[in-house]
């Protein structure tokens, strides 16, 4: 009986002690202050064209402020076109697509659009000029006809809002459903969707665990563009993906296109068809032009997609061999031992926590 009560104390006090844990750095995330003034008094409607510019800008992180990522930079972007970034992991390709969305500030230079500073535009107006598909969509556990609405800027749904007193109801809007499918359309997605049981109303699990990969990176398109974005950026949008999947997914991507967009390339087919391509050594763009041109060149970017044809072929042979075999499986006693470590691990790592816990408090 003393035991009994002693493991429950045990486990009250660790409990205690990870929720006041948990609410320190909740409370330090609500109070955090943005580094990022929204002091900008223009609106994008005086944008007309959209064409963008760097110019000389100078970039370092503020945990590193002695080494620069990017140096004196200097690009311009025309309205409508297509830019590919290529390079190595840490060249500043990431950082140029944070720059140009006010996530950072440049230590020096600007950006410009249409000669504007991009400073002097109302921030959360200004944001809502891009839509962003990244590596892993993030996708959550409500219908996929929601997922893709939460891309809808708010002047989309406040009408919706004004007009109901449930805020769900939104989605049952006639010109948001409307806008809903052709996102979907644009995207590649509605013969996938309009093939489960529940449609456009199927509940996705946590971050879209009932679909592929491709799937999901095609729900994540239809709502980039579900606010008609005037930038879209697309942040290695299929380096996640198969090769299959890779190529539906582009498909999506290439419909989507006819509009200004940055594309940060892992797989290098993925930018064949952009106006232009940067390649980046160490924050310096070393080469500059269009598919077919670099290619021509041999230089820097010919080596990395000969590279990556070679690897890819390699792929292919590894996975048709993998067709080729025979599915083994494993006999009990295998599959019992295997249960068993994770379980092992697990008790183990959970000992560690709470021992962390006790000499914390």
């Amino acid at each position: 009986m003393k035991r009994t009560i002693q493991l429950f104390l045990t486990t009250i006090l660790n409990n205690y002690l990870i929720i006041l844990l948990c609410n320190y750095y909740i409370f330090n995330l609500i109070y955090l202050v943005p580094k990022i003034k929204n002091e900008g008094k223009r609106h994008i409607s005086e944008i007309k064209e959209g064409n963008i510019v760097f110019e000389g800008v100078s970039f370092c992180y503020p945990t590193r402020p002695d080494m620069l990522i990017l140096n004196n930079f200097n690009l311009e972007i025309k309205a409508g076109h297509s830019v590919g970034l290529v390079g190595a992991s840490g060249c500043g390709k990431s950082t140029i697509i944070g720059l140009l969305q006010r996530l950072y500030e440049p230590v020096d230079g600007k950006i410009m659009i249409d000669g504007i500073d991009i400073r002097e535009f109302n921030l959360y107006e200004y944001r809502s000029m891009f839509g962003v598909v990244g590596k892993e969509p993030s996708l959550f556990a409500i219908s996929i006809k929601e997922n893709i609405a939460l891309g809808a800027h708010r002047n989309i749904l406040a009408p919706h809002y004004h007009d109901t007193s449930d805020p769900q109801d939104c989605l049952l809007m006639p010109e948001l459903e409307e806008k809903i499918m052709k996102c979907a359309h644009i995207a590649n997605a509605t013969n996938f969707i309009n093939s489960l049981p529940q449609k456009f109303d199927t509940v996705l699990g946590q971050r879209g665990a009932q679909i592929s990969g491709g799937q999901k990176q095609r729900i994540s398109i239809a709502r980039a563009l579900m606010n008609d974005p005037k930038l879209l950026i697309l942040d290695e949008a299929t380096s996640a993906l198969d090769f299959k999947s890779e190529k539906t997914a582009q498909r999506a991507l290439d419909k989507a296109a006819g509009r200004t967009s940055v594309i940060i390339a892992h797989r290098l087919s993925t930018i064949r068809d952009a106006h232009r391509i940067l390649v980046f050594d160490h924050g310096q763009v070393v080469e500059d032009g269009n598919y077919t041109t670099l290619m021509e060149k041999q230089g820097l970017f010919y080596k990395l997609v000969k590279n990556q044809e070679m690897g890819k072929k390699q792929q292919e042979k590894f996975d048709n061999d993998e067709d080729l075999e025979e599915d083994v499986v494993p006999e009990q006693n295998e599959v019992d031992k295997t249960y068993i470590e994770v379980d092992d691990d697990h008790r183990t790592n959970w000992q560690k926590f709470s021992a962390h816990f006790f000499v914390f408090g």
